[in-house]
């Protein structure tokens, strides 16, 4: 909002509508949030996306993974490059639970007068269903009954398309 003295004493107030800026956001590069492993370690993409309305200075960005592994830093820009980071997995691989969304990902915005803007997003990140059909016999003879059992995994969250 701005004043104008206007002639004969008179005050004109003028508001202004200031357009909205969205604070910066981090997410997977491409690709949904929702990650299928196939390996104990798995690397991630992300991207750091800067609103072209965002005008406000930045000293730079903080990324921290949700896994305990060192904060990445990032210097300020309108247009930062690409990160990544691999999460080590290997208690959840080849388990039979299904997914897991232990891992929160946040960003810090860090402008030049050290206003803190955050966001994040939490990857899910899911095993592949492992199908085991076996008997419960060890040996079967001529003639005998076998049954098969389905000790697939996971044993949950799982659609059945025959």
């Amino acid at each position: 909002m701005f004043f104008r003295l206007l002639m004969g004493g008179c005050l004109l107030l003028v508001a202004t509508q200031l357009a909205a800026q969205e604070p910066p956001t981090i997410q997977v590069r491409s690709g949904p949030q929702e990650l299928c492993i196939d390996a104990p370690f798995y690397e991630i993409c992300v991207t750091i996306s800067v609103d072209p309305e965002f005008t406000e200075p930045i000293n730079r960005f903080e990324i921290t993974w949700g896994d305990g592994s060192p904060m990445t830093i990032v210097p300020g820009s309108a247009n930062p490059p690409n990160q990544t980071h691999t999460y080590d997995l290997s208690d959840f691989f080849n388990t039979c639970s299904y997914s897991t969304d232990d891992f929160g990902v946040r960003l810090n915005t860090v402008l030049e007068d050290s206003t803190r803007l955050n966001n994040a997003f939490f990857p899910t990140f899911k095993n592949k269903p492992i199908a085991i059909i076996g008997n419960d016999q060890s040996v079967a003879c001529l003639g005998e009954e076998v049954c098969f059992g389905n000790n697939s995994c996971p044993t949950t969250n799982l659609e059945v398309v025959l």
